[in-house]
Formats: C-alpha cells, sequence, structure tokens
C-alpha cells in the first residue's frame, strides 16, 4: 500500500487526503514531525539536498511531493466516476491552484506568528516526547523549531501584508461565487473547490470531525476579523465538506 506522509493540521496535506479519498484509493497516513523527522526522510529518499515538502506521497517506484501532483496521480489511478481534472478545465483549475497556494502561504505565515506568541499553542505544536526529556527539551526545541520555520518559509513580509495577500484571494473568490454557483467551476464539482475549500482552513478551520485540532490550535488557525467579514465563504466550505468529503 503507499504511504502519505502528512502534517495532519495542514491544509496542504487536507487537499491531498481528499483528493485520494475522493478517488477511493487506498493509503496509510503517517504523521511526519517536521524537525525530528526530516534526517530519516532525507535518507529514505536519498535527497540530503534542498526542501522536502509535505505531504509526500511514497509509492514503489518513487515520491510524488506536491498536493497538486499527488491529486493528479489520484485521479490516474483511482476509482471515482467523477473527475476532479476535467480535461477542459485544468487551466483554470490550475489558476486556482495558485490562488490557494498565494492563501495558504500567506495563512501559514500568520498563524506562526500566532502560535509563536500563545505558549499552549506551542506546547500543542511540539512533538510528543518521553516524560523523562519533556521539561528538559521543550523550551529549546521550540525555539529551535521557531527559527527552523521562519528560515525554511522565509517570511520576510509583515503579517499585514500577508493579510492583505490572503484578503485578496478571498475577494477573488466571493467574486466567483457571487452569482450564486455552488461550486468554482460552476455547476462542477472540481479540485477548484477542494483547493479554495482547504485555503479557508486559515480563516477558520472545519470541525474536529474532519481536521482535528487542540483548542489553542484552532485559536491560533482562526482569523476573526476575516471569519467576520467572510461568513459566506466559510458557509460555502462547510457545506462542500458536508457534501463532498468523505469520512
Amino acid at each position: 500500500m503507499i504511504e502519505l506522509l502528512t502534517i495532519s493540521y495542514s491544509p496542504w496535506s487536507e487537499k491531498a487526503r481528499w483528493a485520494l479519498d475522493h478517488h477511493g484509493v487506498r493509503y496509510q497516513e503517517v504523521e511526519y514531525q517536521p524537525l525530528l523527522g526530516e534526517p530519516a526522510l532525507r535518507k529514505r529518499l536519498g535527497k540530503w539536498f534542498g526542501k522536502i515538502s509535505i505531504p509526500l506521497l511514497l509509492k514503489a517506484d518513487g515520491a510524488i511531493e506536491d498536493s497538486f501532483e499527488i491529486a493528479r496521480y489520484a485521479e490516474e489511478i483511482g476509482s471515482s466516476p467523477t473527475a476532479l481534472f476535467p480535461a477542459r478545465h485544468v487551466s483554470e483549475i490550475k489558476r486556482w491552484n495558485a490562488q490557494c497556494e498565494t492563501a495558504m502561504q500567506a495563512g501559514r505565515a500568520i498563524v506562526t506568528v500566532r502560535t509563536m506568541q500563545d505558549p499552549d499553542a506551542r506546547k500543542e505544536a511540539m512533538p510528543p516526547l518521553p516524560p523523562a526529556l519533556s521539561g528538559i527539551l521543550r523550551k529549546p526545541l521550540t525555539r529551535f523549531g521557531a527559527a527552523y520555520l521562519r528560515r525554511k518559509y522565509q517570511y520576510t513580509s509583515a503579517i499585514d501584508e500577508q493579510q492583505k495577500a490572503l484578503t485578496r484571494v478571498l475577494l477573488s473568490l466571493e467574486e466567483i461565487l457571487r452569482d450564486g454557483r455552488p461550486y468554482v467551476l460552476g455547476e462542477l464539482f472540481s479540485y477548484a473547490d477542494v483547493c479554495m475549500a482547504t485555503a479557508l482552513q486559515c480563516v477558520r478551520p472545519v470541525t474536529d470531525e474532519f481536521v482535528k485540532l487542540g483548542p489553542a490550535t484552532r485559536k491560533a488557525w482562526t482569523n476573526e476579523s476575516l471569519a467576520e467579514r467572510f461568513t459566506g465563504l466559510l458557509d460555502w466550505r462547510d457545506q462542500l465538506y458536508e457534501s463532498h468529503r468523505l469520512n
């Protein structure tokens, strides 16, 4: 069986899971620890330099690192009669995937800062440690983890700029849905909907039924000002989950 390495709360991981589940692809999900698990993963992949992206799909003949490519692979091998990438809309879906990436990257920067400012959120973000080491290692690992994230993702823009970038994507989604259509492409559910629904995780997370979060983590991922401004998009997202997300 193929393995899907995920960070359970990550919207990128949720994009990949959703596509695989939609197509009935069987896989074993393995939780990846961004800091502690990297050396072993690099050894397994034989990739000693460059970034490693999660989710990562491991199969007998290689690995697929990108959510979009994992979704395309799911469509290639899956059994669902409903395509997420209808041929005539692939270019449009790619544009929405790019919008989704912009929103998620901005959201990740905001969430990381909020997490680092909240001791309870930092605690929930840490990997489980043996009791004897927990008190000794938790604080230095937290500091090292924050520095690791800043270095890996190169957070150079001010948070207000990230907020503006996220807002612009939400406004573009709001505009396309203004005519009352149920899906981004109109009457057709597609990967564009998966992209934009998961991007809204950075505004207000879906319920624990779909993505389980600790209370402090949920608070860090909730962008109160945008959640109040874009309630219609959140309602749209929640309806998509109820209608199209397999449990």
